[in-house]
């Protein structure tokens, strides 16, 4: 009997993913930014627009490369990259009353959704702070997935993307997290995921820009990795899991707008295409 074993696959049938995940938006973002286009690596930047939008947090970069970009500097810099809620004024969600926390979310989606003009749909907990509720209230502003400030140290993929773990912070062994994330697993796995996070803030102050340099030319120009933003990544794995499949699992129907890869087989690293719109026969 033929089991079935039917495993998510990203883009191009490529079992794993990568990504950045940096907070605060601070003047060292633009130095980060220069070696992740270097690496070909994607990433989302995590802004709180009410703390960049007051002048007393600012200060000339160039005197202080650590201090937190303007509005019309985050307009500049991060439009070609990935953009992400961080709480309009960098609060501690957990102590807000749900008012005051619906305001956080909206208005700083609303602020740098008129900058970019697209959608933003991810947002990273201010300071790792939140309760039961908040996810209540990010679902209800349109939030599809919320960043913890914890470090799992694995590549998983949540089942609740509103609490996700990062794999780690940058200042957990990259290398040996490097060695496991390009091991040889079974073929009937879910794919892999790997998250780092962090402030570039700390690569200044610490003096230790080497550890995401090498760290980057490292990993990244991988023809078997999707680099992709948080945002991309959650909503193709919201439209895998929208997947509609006979009964036997021989035939699968893809209702969304992305074109889905899935695992075809276990005895061998095979893949297959379900266009968007389209049904396929599997066997």
């Amino acid at each position: 009997m033929e089991r079935n074993f039917r495993f998510m696959r990203f883009p191009g049938g490529k079992f794993r993913a990568f990504t950045l995940s940096y907070d605060d938006a601070v003047g060292t973002d633009i130095r980060l930014m220069d070696i992740m286009r270097r690496n070909g690596i994607k990433g989302t930047f995590n802004i709180s627009s009410g703390v960049s939008d007051d002048p007393m947090d600012n200060i000339d970069i160039e005197k202080n490369p650590t201090s937190r970009l303007t509005l019309n500097q985050i307009a500049e810099y991060y439009k070609d990259f990935e953009v992400a809620t961080h709480g309009m004024t960098h609060s501690f969600f957990k102590d807000l009353p749900d008012t005051a926390l619906i305001y956080e979310i909206v208005k700083d989606r609303e602020v740098l959704e008129g900058i970019f003009g697209k959608r933003v749909l991810g947002h990273a907990y201010p300071n790792g702070s939140f309760k039961q509720t908040t996810l209540d209230a990010l679902k209800a502003c349109g939030i599809i997935y919320a960043r913890t400030t914890a470090q799992t140290m694995n590549f998983d993929i949540p089942e609740n993307w509103l609490t996700y773990g990062a794999t780690c912070h940058h200042s957990a062994d990259l290398d040996s997290l490097y060695d496991k994330f390009f091991d040889s697993p079974r073929l009937y796995k879910s794919p892999y995921l790997f998250t780092v996070w962090g402030h570039s803030y700390e690569f200044e102050n610490n003096n230790n820009w080497n550890i995401i340099e090498s760290f980057l030319e490292k990993i990244g120009g991988k023809d078997n990795v999707w680099y992709a933003g948080l945002q991309d990544i959650v909503e193709y794995t919201n439209a895998y899991r929208s997947l509609v499949y006979t009964i036997d699992s021989k035939i699968v129907y893809n209702p969304t707008a992305f074109d889905i890869w899935i695992s075809k087989t276990v005895f061998a690293d095979e893949s297959v295409c379900i266009p968007s719109g389209a049904s396929v026969k599997l066997s």
